[in-house]
C-alpha cells in the first residue's frame, strides 16, 4: 500500500483493537505496514472520524424553510427586481443551495 494512503476503516479498528489487548504501537505500526506516527496519532485521536467529502443534503427541514424564503423574496420582489441563488441562500442559511 502506498505509504500516503488513508487508513482503511478496517486497518483503523484492527489498530485500535489490537492497542486495547496490549500492543505497542511501534508492533502495530509493523504488522500494518505503516508508519509509528500514523498509528500513535490514530491512537490518541478521540472520538470519531472528521467527516470527509462532499457534506450531506439538505434535510427536508430545511429544503421547506428555503422554499418559503425563496417565496417570499419574489412576492416582496413584487416584479421590480430579480430574486437570485445568493440572495435566497443568505437568509436561508445554507450553502448547499448552489450545488
Amino acid at each position: 500500500m502506498p505509504p500516503t494512503a488513508r487508513m482503511t476503516p478496517d486497518e483503523k479498528r484492527i489498530a485500535r483493537d489490537m492497542y486495547q489487548r496490549g500492543f505497542i504501537p511501534k508492533h502495530i505500526a509493523d504488522q500494518l505496514g505503516r508508519e509509528r506516527s500514523t498509528i500513535t496519532r490514530l491512537l490518541a485521536h478521540a472520538g470519531p472520524d472528521p467527516r470527509q467529502g462532499r457534506p450531506e443534503a439538505l434535510s427536508d427541514v430545511q429544503v421547506a424553510r428555503a422554499i418559503r424564503v425563496m417565496e417570499k423574496m419574489i412576492a416582496d420582489a413584487d416584479g421590480e427586481f430579480e430574486v437570485t441563488v445568493t440572495m435566497v441562500r443568505r437568509p436561508a442559511q445554507r450553502r448547499s443551495l448552489l450545488r
